[in-house]
């Protein structure tokens, strides 16, 4: 009902298909104070108080392993004293990736870089400035996963880099990037030098993107290639290992002749060309700063405000209060979970067979 609500009928939808999907929503939605955009799903979302309850309620010990992890989380979360007494502790500790960081390590060795292995390493970790890859259904056959080559995760998103490069959105990410690195102890000149020259690679890779218009040509992605002729598809990429790399921390491994979906072949054509034009410090640089992105948000109430200024020069938000900030986070990392109490709530056993 609510979504037949937001509809407006007396739109022809082989016109203007948006008119005829949300018309109402768009004509009688009001933009809360608090926020800076709304949705049709993130209004419903708000107006289901069940997610909510299900995340702040109380937990038992009869409950469900994922259920009480769950709350840990939310605990945890919530428990701002023991996370700023912890600080930058467990960041610190992890050398393997810290002292590989050029912006924090003065010593750094540039003969040691081997690019090919700093994406499977740290593509290992889930970041994937470069390229990425995603496991979901085959458009061609939706009873089965396939394995999709995509383009790389970067800071902001698409149409954010397409802008002038003075423009204060992409300033304000740059002393982002700058004072979370000093933050952690690098020198200011080191962190600002660096911080600017990888927002500059991460403009290049976006420039090299597909268009927004064209990724909603899905007959265009269809572009199945065996891992074993992946490598040819990039100069000098070895896009094989990497994937190996990823699948082996989940124990699987990957066949020569498994099929991949080249999402965007001429985004993976012209990385090589695009990275050649960067030095191996600054592309070192851009996995360093996403990784410590990654690990150390939050953590302290330094780090919490360098990324309020940021947010509000960039979309103009606010500080959330801290419960809604751990709801999130918690539905983020536990959507299974919430789905199935959600479903276990709101269904009957029976209504998977209506």
């Amino acid at each position: 009902n609510y979504i037949i609500k937001n509809m407006n009928m007396s739109a022809d939808p082989c016109e203007d298909f948006n008119e005829f999907a949300c018309g109402r929503f768009i004509k009688e939605t009001n933009l809360p104070s608090d926020k800076q955009i709304i949705t049709s799903f993130s209004a419903l979302l708000d107006q289901n108080s069940l997610f909510r309850n299900i995340i702040l309620e109380g937990g038992l010990p009869s409950q469900p392993n994922y259920y009480r992890k769950m709350k840990r989380f939310y605990k945890s979360c919530k428990d701002e004293a023991q996370i700023e007494a912890v600080g930058l502790e467990p960041y610190f500790n992890d050398t393997e990736f810290t002292d590989d960081w050029p912006t924090l390590n003065p010593d750094w060795n540039e003969a040691n870089f081997d690019l090919n292995e700093v994406i499977a390493r740290y593509m290992a970790e889930g970041v994937e400035p470069i390229f990425s890859i995603t496991v979901s259904y085959d458009m061609n056959d939706s009873t089965t996963n396939v394995i999709k080559l995509s383009e790389g995760k970067l800071g902001m998103n698409q149409e954010s880099f397409l802008k002038n490069r003075s423009d204060p959105s992409i300033m304000a990410y740059q002393k982002y990037l700058a004072e979370t690195a000093i933050a952690l102890n690098a020198s200011q000149e080191d962190a600002e030098k660096d911080a600017k020259d990888v927002v500059d690679l991460e403009l290049q890779l976006d420039s090299i993107m597909v268009s927004r218009t064209d990724k909603r040509n899905y007959t265009k992605q269809l572009n199945p290639v065996l891992l074993k002729d992946l490598n040819s598809i990039s100069n000098k990429l070895d896009i094989v290992r990497a994937l190996r790399r990823s699948f082996d921390t989940v124990n699987i491994s990957l066949a020569d002749n498994e099929r991949i979906i080249n999402l965007y072949p001429t985004y993976m054509s012209n990385i090589s060309s695009v990275l050649a034009e960067f030095s191996n410090r600054t592309i070192q640089n851009l996995f360093g700063f996403k990784y410590a992105l990654l690990r150390v948000a939050g953590l302290t109430q330094k780090l919490r405000e360098i990324k309020l200024v940021y947010d509000k020069a960039a979309t103009g938000a606010n500080a959330e209060p801290r419960t809604d900030v751990c709801v999130s986070r918690t539905s983020e990392a536990f959507w299974k979970a919430l789905s199935k109490q959600y479903i276990l709530r709101k269904f009957s056993k029976t209504a998977k067979f209506y």
